[in-house]
């Protein structure tokens, strides 16, 4: 069907932005999923674990790629679907923005002759498309994330809105899409902004003895329970022995007393 060296340079390239998306999808770990979607009887509710037909998904774009790669619009569609397919899997979206940068194109590289423009153009649509919806995604999960502190929350916020400051600059050929990933940031931003002002944030405290962390968050929270918090944020080995030395914890919301 296609025999031009654009077209199978474009079948070639558009393979490799497929396996970026099925390494990714390698690296799911479904047992916290199956586990949350297994009944009483312990049967699993397949349908709800999150990212369980994308190696199905890009197999069959896979296998109609040369149908797709002559008809764009088909293709973004069905690449986008692939990516928006991971939302609930685990996977940050970052990593799959930034892998954009790193594919390895399967066609003649670096392309040459006569064909060489029109080969780089269409990798670089790909690797935008793939930059691009990867940041999209990424907001998407952002807006609907539980953040355990003010300080993760806008740590989001601020990395995310950067990306797409970035990507908005890259783009020198569509108004639309400038507008619309602008757009995009301002809500981010906002609804990051509105949900932060309720968390708690997060300070250093510097313990100048060994104490046991049940201690420790009495005397910070006067609420024995926050150990655990303490001991997850802080790595600790094991909570009747907290050392000495900076600590990240939440700040005190009560009259807590620096150990």
């Amino acid at each position: 069907m296609a025999t031009d060296p654009v077209t199978l340079a474009a079948i070639a390239d558009t393979g490799a932005v497929l396996d970026v998306l099925a390494a990714f999808a390698g690296r799911i770990d479904f047992t916290a999923s199956v586990a949350a979607n297994t009944a009483a009887n312990g049967a699993v509710d397949l349908t709800a674990v999150a990212g369980l037909s994308l190696l199905g998904d890009i197999a069959a774009v896979q296998a109609d790629l040369a149908a797709l790669v002559a008809d764009p619009a088909s293709l973004a569609t069905s690449l986008v679907s692939v990516i928006q397919g991971f939302q609930g899997s685990g996977i940050d979206f970052r990593d799959l923005s930034d892998a954009a940068s790193g594919i390895v194109w399967a066609s003649q590289n670096p392309p040459d002759g006569l064909y060489a423009a029109a080969i780089t153009a269409n990798r670089a649509a790909l690797a935008f498309l793939l930059q691009v919806q990867g940041l999209v995604e990424a907001v998407r999960a952002a807006t609907a994330a539980t953040y355990d502190s003010q300080n993760a929350a806008l740590a989001m916020r601020d990395d995310l809105s950067g990306r797409l400051d970035a990507v908005i600059l890259l783009d020198t050929t569509s108004r639309p899409l400038r507008a619309t990933l602008d757009a995009l940031r301002v809500a981010l931003v906002e609804d990051i902004n509105v949900r932060a002002a309720a968390l708690d944030s997060l300070v250093t405290v510097t313990p100048t003895k060994v104490m046991p962390a049940l201690v420790l968050a009495e005397m910070l929270y006067d609420d024995p329970t926050m150990a655990a918090d303490i001991c997850a944020r802080n790595a600790v080995a094991h909570p009747g022995f907290v050392p000495p030395g900076p600590l990240t914890v939440l700040a005190p919301t009560g009259p807590g007393v620096a150990p």
